[in-house]
């Protein structure tokens, strides 16, 4: 956690893209909502959440936050040819 945090440090001023894998609703508030108040928080930062079962994103985030339900390898292979172009 401390890694992450000291990245953070930073990062967050710059434009950043939370991609969270597999995070469902066992303990929310490590990761999921911990993600949510960042992207919130800061308009620089944006949210793409892969789950096949919980991929939801609450409406209050808006055009910055996105939720994948489908299988995370195929969905990880497309976000990547659509950044990259490849």
């Amino acid at each position: 956690m401390k890694r992450f945090s000291d990245y953070l440090s930073e990062a967050i001023d710059k434009k950043l893209v939370l991609l969270e894998l597999g995070v469902g609703f066992n303990t929310p508030t490590i990761i999921r909502f911990p993600f949510e108040k960042l992207v919130r928080e800061h308009d620089n930062i944006s949210l793409i959440r892969l789950n096949l079962d919980q991929a939801v994103v609450p409406e209050s985030l808006r055009n910055r936050a996105v939720g994948i339900n489908a299988d995370m390898a195929e969905s990880i292979k497309d976000i990547v040819e659509k950044v990259t172009g490849l």
